[in-house]
């Protein structure tokens, strides 16, 4: 009987401290099926937010326009009589304000990233900091450039052409570059691309300058590829250079010419997304946003 009540007094007692009691073989399974469920859903999530492709990129960028850094001595024989001037002289050119002549003297403009955007997952949004977009890299093509935009200009030392008046309205021109003189033709030179803080993209394009020499003087004048077209016969328009694009910035945005890459950090596959819009608000510190998709 007092062995009895013993035993049973010791089934009842607490265990002691520091004991632990130990599993089973089929709590141990169960204990670690559930560990690997957990394992396997972390890295399925995993995966699949590195499958996910962003729908759009956007990135907010500032332009920052190149001026000449050359000015070709310019040289205009009319009916054997020389006058010398020089090609980018503001004084030179005839159908423009002197004001507004500087605007047309750029080389290229440069659209700099600003490290913010926004990019859309599953259609919805998500910021942009920096370059890193977890679980990608925003690659650019030089560092801190998103894109750019080259003029074609005047590179040479100087530029000679020369005219002589046939009388009738007639006349025979020498164009830059050339040796022989063609009749009645009007050559068009490459000048720069106009630009001014917070103007419309659509008037960010190539411009020409075209010399039209009078009797006893001779003048440059400044046109868009449009203006010579509504002004001229393009029959008789000689383009002297090779131009890049005659496209507007707005035009070149929208076609797609500029690109961006997204490189998955961990397996090193790129994305290449292209430009198709963009958003300005005409503020004179040039600062807008790029939409860029696959």
């Amino acid at each position: 009987m007092h062995f009895d009540m013993v035993i049973r007094a010791k089934q009842g007692r607490p265990f002691d401290e520091g004991f632990q009691p130990q599993l089973s073989i089929s709590d141990k399974l169960n204990s670690y099926d559930l560990s690997m469920q957990s394992s396997m859903e972390k890295n399925w999530g995993h995966l699949k937010r590195e499958a996910q492709k962003p729908e759009l990129i956007s990135l907010e960028v500032q332009i920052q326009a190149q001026k000449l850094t050359h000015d070709p001595a310019l040289t205009v024989m009319i009916n054997n009589q020389s006058k010398t001037g020089r090609f980018y002289e503001t004084t030179v050119v005839r159908n423009l304000d002197q004001s507004h002549v500087l605007e047309n003297q750029h080389q290229r403009i440069d659209f700099f990233y600003m490290n913010k955007g926004y990019l859309t997952l599953d259609h919805k949004e998500h910021s942009i900091k920096g370059l890193d977009v977890d679980p990608y890299m925003i690659r650019l093509s030089e560092p801190g450039l998103v894109g750019h935009k080259i003029f074609n200009t005047q590179n040479l030392q100087t530029i000679t052409q020369s005219h002589k008046h046939l009388g009738s309205g007639n006349w025979l021109v020498t164009p830059p570059h050339h040796t022989q003189g063609l009749l009645n033709i009007l050559p068009v030179l490459s000048y720069g691309g106009f630009y001014t803080p917070g103007c419309p993209f659509n008037k960010i394009r190539q411009m020409y300058g075209m010399i039209s020499p009078e009797e006893n003087d001779y003048g440059l004048l400044i046109y868009s590829r449009n203006e010579l077209a509504q002004k001229h016969d393009l029959q008789k328009l000689m383009f002297v250079d090779e131009t890049i694009s005659d496209l507007s910035l707005s035009d070149c945005i929208k076609r797609g010419d500029f690109k961006i890459e997204l490189q998955n950090k961990m397996l090193g596959e790129s994305i290449y997304y292209r430009s198709f819009n963009y958003h300005y608000d005409f503020n004179a510190a040039g600062i807008f946003e790029i939409d860029f998709i696959i």
